[in-house]
């Protein structure tokens, strides 16, 4: 219908198009779909609107953009459109030139390679992502900024179809997530260095369903 129709281009700019501020706090960045594009795009703006600049060109996906501490600029791209194959996470510089793959990822088509919401860790040598691990399930995974040493973080507890939200670091080695098990959707932490050992900080008896936590940010 109309309605569900709009609610989903609704929904699509919501998860796509997050804002996320600059770390001296004068820009955001965001993902938007630019009129008669079929894609999405990254694009950076000051703080009172003025200085608006494309960063990708749009002949390719490119989602979920998130700040590096030094200013350059990770994000998904999506290289055959909204799906499965080759979705990984990029960096740019925050003129958007030096455009680098982050992944070691060779075999492209898998649901292992379904990845969202890409940040780094505050001293910034770290990547945790959302990856999707099987249909609609949803894990974690942290690797070195450069793509190497990827770990995932499942331990057994997520519920088929459900799973773990977006990392949120809060040091460099801890950090917090939300994560849907058998008895309903909880914020836990961890060790990204031993994923497997969580401490469930928020119980979540009483949740049916989540939104991620934020992100630290250190002044």
């Amino acid at each position: 219908t109309p309605s569900s129709n709009r609610r989903q281009r609704q929904m699509c700019i919501r998860d796509r198009g997050h804002i996320e501020w600059s770390p001296d706090g004068t820009e955001f960045i965001f993902a938007a779909q630019v009129a008669g594009e079929a894609t999405f795009s990254i694009h950076k703006c000051g703080i009172d609107g003025t200085g608006h600049t494309r960063l990708t060109d749009g002949t390719q996906y490119s989602i979920d953009p998130s700040w590096h501490p030094d200013g350059r600029i990770v994000f998904i791209r999506v290289a055959d459109g909204i799906g499965v194959r080759s979705q990984e996470p990029w960096i740019m510089n925050s003129d958007g030139s030096g455009q680098t793959p982050l992944s070691d990822d060779t075999a492209q088509g898998r649901a292992e390679e379904a990845d969202w919401d890409a940040f780094v860790s505050p001293d910034g040598t770290r990547l945790g992502l959302l990856r999707m691990t099987g249909p609609l399930d949803w894990d974690n995974a942290v690797s070195n900024l450069d793509g190497t040493n990827w770990v995932r973080t499942a331990d057994g507890s997520d519920v088929p179809g459900f799973g773990y939200s977006e990392p949120a670091w809060v040091t460099d080695s801890l950090i917090v997530v939300a994560r849907t098990n058998v008895g309903g959707t909880e914020i836990v932490s961890y060790d990204p260095d031993d994923p497997a050992d969580k401490t469930v900080v928020l119980a979540g008896d009483h949740f049916n369903h989540y939104r991620a936590p934020a992100p630290y940010l250190v002044p």
